[in-house]
């Protein structure tokens, strides 16, 4: 049954197309462009990644984005450095999410986003952040959540993976094919106390949950919107009132994860 009703739903722009391809990510582009319910969701990641920017400017050193994909980033920030592990028209430069090609406290901020659970090797991710990012440098990472609605939809309604009882690694199927929705819970939640002992320099984090139907109503970049983008403040007014941890147990979809670094201890 869910299965015929994405049939029906799904854009035949997104039909058949092989999501780890350059030109999935141009597909990809202008359906987000032409969405304009889509469109005021990354505007959420637009609004924090600009916190992030106004809080670092003065630190120097490069900004830069991981997993980039259509790259519209650059529609808003010029200046911040985009990245996928393929190129094209709209990416700055390829980069290994594990292996970064930048010196070492080079880079003010790193922003991600829906990019860490197609990371294959989050403990080498979060060691390569660790080498390049300078004292007082931020990560910003939009994720999926864990909450009770979302293990439903990522385990049911979407095509990646979402395996809670997984570990820090997966298998590198592919730039999208490769995925574990549960990661980012698994290293910042499930798993924190083995992430602070790793990682002591990262371990001043902080996670917003927010999202409780904006992009299942956006349809994405595979479905119709099923919803006008009128009602789109309303129901983000909606979330916004509902307390942090009912949000992150029971309705988020998403979640903002901001780590910062600080220096080493002596």
């Amino acid at each position: 049954m869910i299965g015929h009703i994405k049939k029906i739903l799904m854009l035949a722009e997104a039909r058949g197309i092989d999501l780890d391809s350059p030109q999935a990510m141009e597909i990809h582009r202008r359906i987000i462009l032409n969405k304009p319910f889509l469109l005021k969701w990354y505007e959420i990641y637009f609004n924090a990644v600009g916190e992030v920017e106004a809080e670092t400017a003065h630190l120097g050193g490069v900004a830069l984005e991981l997993g980039s994909g259509a790259g519209l980033i650059k529609t808003v920030y010029p200046d911040i450095i985009t990245s996928d592990t393929v190129i094209n028209t709209h990416i700055d430069r390829v980069e290994d999410a594990v292996a970064l090609s930048f010196a070492d406290g080079s880079l003010r901020a790193v922003y991600c986003l829906n990019t860490l659970h197609h990371i294959s090797d989050a403990r080498r991710f979060l060691s390569e952040l660790n080498r390049c990012l300078m004292p007082g440098g931020v990560a910003l990472m939009v994720e999926p959540a864990m909450s009770r609605f979302a293990r439903f939809v990522w385990r049911y309604l979407h095509h990646e993976n979402c395996q809670p009882g997984w570990g820090w690694q997966f298998p590198n199927d592919g730039r999208m094919s490769g995925s574990n929705s549960a990661l980012p819970w698994i290293v910042f939640d499930r798993d924190r106390e083995l992430f602070n002992e790793g990682f002591p320099c990262l371990n001043d984090v902080e996670i917003r949950y927010f999202d409780i139907a904006l992009y299942l109503l956006s349809g994405g970049v595979s479905y119709r919107a099923l919803a006008p983008v009128r009602v789109f403040k309303y129901l983000r007014a909606i979330e916004k009132i509902i307390p942090q941890g009912m949000m992150k147990d029971t309705f988020a979809l998403f979640q903002i994860i901001r780590v910062s670094k600080s220096a080493p201890q002596i």
